[in-house]
């Protein structure tokens, strides 16, 4: 089974129709898929087999879709790189994983420069608006690895978050992410005529690839860029919204106008926890429930919260074409409402980890990944996240959550961010830290934020230090970095 292949049956049925749209541009499913057609030949010509590691660094676009399509229909595997890194960071990264070669926008030649190897001729797809280039490395002959990332027809590394230490190097293959893109196939519904404004990494798989798949119409937006939203929104006739957080928290600072929308049916959220306070405000001003989703790199999409009613606002939801499991410190299940580390087992587990390499199935036990997160199930079988394993704070033997503490934070006034810590203590082991970022214009001292933190904890989980700061540490994926 491979991606592509899919893609091309697809693309074959309605070579006509709109399967991108980003910065004016419109490419319909025939462009798309002769553009990758283009870049396959290309790889062929330049020696890439399948098996091969090849990195990606292209900004979202229609050029990032094709690469992505090219190297998976060759066989060989899809390593994204962010173009927020640095030149140091992406010859770090090349260098651990040993790429065989990096597909790039031509715009980020100068990142490579410090690398070994050379960039080969452009390729111009779609009227040359973003070149695409080839940085090969000297074969490293790493035949045995070629053979096993052959072997589970592995079609992409993507790294862990890392928000509490090293990145873990996770391998998916073709079917595990056409099994994960049933998910978005059914919930919320998708039709061959909707239209998706997607405003996240194109790295997240299955997601893009799923609604081209489908048939459906892929738009490309900024989360940050809500000037031309109102008419993108109406001249595309978005149905599906699929963005981040940040995006509901701009519209809303920006007095975005709620008749801007237009026939939006479904706004979903990812990437990182949403928060009620945001849901309430956003319903309130704009009528509309967000779908929040919960998923690792490992499980793909495992909890979406459709609800309608506003008491399950903060809540993941319920589960989602698999199987979950609430398990105590002892190992024992939990059943009806219950407080346990949350357990997955469904068809869309990932293959491998990579350095070292361990196959699924010397991970899981009778088919259950322990996803590290402790969770919560209400009297609905509802499911809610209370903290990661690793966050969690040991204050003298009493478990804190840093959620809880930030939950508190977010609900002042003058709070914009904030992020909670474990901080080495003589008498308690360890106790909270939080550093704080203050809306623009906002005055608030430190001792009233603690106060008011405060008074809504018991003593044990009380708020021990906190520092205001003009940013709050984040991962490469863009997620929230514990680490003090």
């Amino acid at each position: 089974m491979n991606i592509q292949i899919e893609f091309e049956t697809g693309a074959a049925q309605w070579p006509n129709d709109i399967a991108i749209v980003h910065r004016g541009k419109r490419i319909r499913y025939g462009e798309l898929d002769a553009a990758v057609k283009v870049l396959i030949a290309e790889f062929h010509r330049l020696g890439i087999e399948p098996g091969d590691k090849i990195g990606l660094l292209f900004p979202n676009g229609p050029e990032h879709i094709a690469a992505t399509l090219a190297i998976l229909g060759l066989g060989a595997v899809v390593v994204f790189l962010s173009p927020l890194s640095s030149a140091a960071e992406i010859a770090a990264l090349a260098e651990e994983v040993a790429l065989d070669a990096i597909c790039f926008a031509e715009r980020f030649g100068g990142y490579l420069s410090s690398c070994p190897g050379s960039a080969t001729g452009e390729v111009n797809l779609f009227n040359g608006q973003d070149p695409v280039a080839v940085w090969q490395w000297p074969c490293s002959n790493e035949r045995e690895e070629r053979r096993s990332l052959v072997q589970i027809n592995a079609a992409a590394l993507r790294f862990s978050s890392g928000t509490t230490g090293k990145a873990k190097g996770i391998i998916n293959s073709h079917d595990t992410i056409l099994e994960r893109a049933k998910v978005h196939f059914q919930s919320p519904p998708l039709k061959k005529d909707d239209a998706v404004l997607w405003m996240q990494p194109l790295g997240r798989l299955p997601g893009p690839l799923a609604y081209l798949l489908r048939g459906a119409k892929l738009v490309i937006g900024d989360a940050l860029d809500t000037g031309m939203l109102e008419q993108l929104i109406r001249v595309e006739g978005v149905t599906h919204v699929y963005t981040v957080p940040l995006f509901f928290r701009t519209i809303l600072n920006d007095e975005f106008a709620a008749s801007g929308l237009g026939r939006v049916r479904y706004f979903l959220s990812g990437g990182t926890a949403l928060g009620q306070q945001l849901a309430d405000q956003f319903s309130a001003k704009f009528g509309h429930e967000i779908i929040e989703h919960y998923g690792l790199a490992e499980t793909g999409t495992v909890f979406m919260n459709e609800s309608q009613d506003p008491r399950k606002r903060g809540s993941i939801g319920l589960p989602v074409r698999t199987e979950v499991k609430l398990v105590s410190a002892a190992g024992l299940c939990l059943e009806g409402e219950a407080t346990g580390e949350l357990l997955v087992r469904c068809a869309g587990l990932f293959d491998a980890y990579y350095q070292p390499w361990r196959l699924r199935e010397e991970i899981l036990a009778d088919g259950w990944f322990n996803t590290g997160d402790v969770a919560r199930r209400d009297a609905d079988g509802y499911y809610w996240i209370v903290g990661r394993v690793k966050e969690m704070i040991n204050v003298a033997g009493v478990k804190v959550f840093p959620q809880d503490i930030e939950s508190i934070l977010a609900s002042h006034d003058a709070v914009e961010e904030a992020v909670v810590f474990a901080a080495p203590n003589k008498r308690f082991g360890e106790v909270p830290h939080a550093k704080v970022k203050l809306r623009p214009g906002s005055n608030c001292s430190r001792k009233e934020l603690l106060s008011y933190t405060n008074d809504r904890l018991p003593v044990f989980k009380s708020l021990r230090g906190l520092e205001f700061v003009e940013s709050i540490p984040r991962t490469i994926t863009g997620k929230v970095k514990r680490l003090a």
